[in-house]
């Protein structure tokens, strides 16, 4: 009986499917806290720009809507289909390794070769980073078109139109937010892309992801296994908490840049981004990939099920190492068995990995005292940079903001 039929390629698939998940770089309301001291400290810092409270509100909504939704697009009834933030790494995302190396199985005697899992993972194609992916070092109004490939098996293409030229094209197009530019609304989603470079993961070309991993290729196995799911994934400890659930990770205002016009930094977009690209960069943080978690996992997922058939077998009374073909009744049994503890060693080995995530979670917490102000003051920079370059229209009346000269 070839037990790498058996055991082998459930494993590798699922695996594969394990790598397929959500990602994400901060969570969306630590993007909006973000966002919101950008507009505090930068109207504090810099006394040119004035806005009334409600044009502070308005501004302010206005530049949250992209940075809320710049993640969007994933299609959860599609694994391989994840997204925007696909192209939010710099550089291109190319989380890629050759294979997975799994040792051969003693069966009735003979090693059985179980040889590699190449799963590919995900890699933008052409080079698209953030940088590329927002346009940022072109004035020029036009969409960005970016793709990538899905382990190997499905390249997907993307459109963005919220670039740095259409944001500058839609300077004087009014919007709905109390007379101010829809150009605003654009900038928004650039700064995310900033914002994003304050994330290590995303710096690091680190990808990671979080959500309920279906095991439906189990049910080669067993069929009862159809519809079940393991609560799986690789979340980066910068976007949980202590208790594991999304960090709304701030920035006090004490812990604000010094409020001095020269902590702005008068560079052009792309600059920017790469400035907070360096920052983050520069601190020495480490990350896992996704495919080095994986690789890592896989050994030990692949370890404790080849060290439970032994017992497996013996508990279904057939001899270990096999000495005979078993009948077809008791294969369905064994393939039973062997579904349910493949499952029970991800779920495992899932929950190992969560937990030790949180437990990073006051590690994350540091290197967020010392990005978070960055980010503020990279994002009130991009804002700043578009104000005086664009001249949008900044609201009236009594919603509204001024850049004096």
């Amino acid at each position: 009986m070839r037990l790498d039929r058996l055991i082998c390629v459930p494993i590798a698939v699922a695996l594969g499917v394990m790598a397929s998940m959500t990602a994400r770089a901060h969570s969306i309301p630590t993007h909006l806290n973000i966002t919101n001291a950008a507009v505090g400290w930068l109207l504090e810092a810099q006394p040119r720009l004035q806005c009334t409270d409600a044009g502070k509100a308005a501004l302010t909504d206005a530049v949250r809507v992209g940075t809320e939704h710049e993640d969007d697009d994933y299609d959860p009834n599609n694994a391989l289909k994840m997204g925007r933030y696909m192209f939010h790494f710099r550089p291109a995302l190319d989380d890629a390794f050759a294979a997975i190396e799994i040792a051969p199985v003693n069966v009735a005697g003979v090693k059985i070769a179980l040889g590699t899992v190449d799963l590919g993972i995900f890699k933008a194609q052409n080079g698209c980073s953030s940088r590329e992916w927002g346009g940022f070092a072109t004035t020029a109004a036009g969409n960005v078109s970016c793709t990538y490939n899905a382990m190997r098996t499905q390249t997907i293409a993307m459109t963005n139109v919220n670039t740095w030229g259409n944001a500058l094209a839609d300077a004087n197009k009014a919007s709905r937010f109390s007379g101010f530019s829809e150009g605003f609304v654009k900038l928004g989603y650039l700064i995310h892309l900033v914002e994003d470079q304050s994330s290590p993961a995303h710096a690091l070309n680190a990808s990671h992801g979080h959500k309920p991993l279906p095991v439906d290729v189990l049910a080669a196995l067993d069929p009862a296994a159809k519809g079940q799911t393991v609560d799986f994934g690789f979340p980066d400890a910068m976007e949980v908490d202590a208790a594991g659930k999304d960090a709304a990770r701030d920035v006090p205002r004490s812990a604000w840049p010094p409020r001095d016009p020269a902590q702005l930094l008068d560079q052009p977009p792309a600059d920017i981004l790469d400035s907070m690209h360096a920052k983050t960069t520069s601190q020495g943080y480490r990350r896992e990939t996704m495919s080095q978690r994986t690789a890592r996992m896989a050994k030990n997922i692949v370890g404790r099920v080849e060290s439970q058939l032994p017992e497996a077998a013996k508990g279904l009374e057939l001899p270990w190492p096999l000495g005979r073909d078993p009948a077809p009744h008791e294969i369905g049994a064994l393939k039973k068995r062997v579904a349910t503890i493949i499952r029970d060693e991800i779920q495992r080995e899932a929950t190992a990995e969560i937990k030790a995530t949180v437990a990073r979670s006051a590690e994350a917490s540091r290197e967020w005292a010392v990005l978070g102000p960055e980010a503020v003051r990279h994002s009130a920079s991009l804002l700043w940079k578009y104000m005086t370059t664009a001249k949008p229209v900044m609201g009236s009346g009594i919603a509204a903001c001024t850049v004096r000269p």
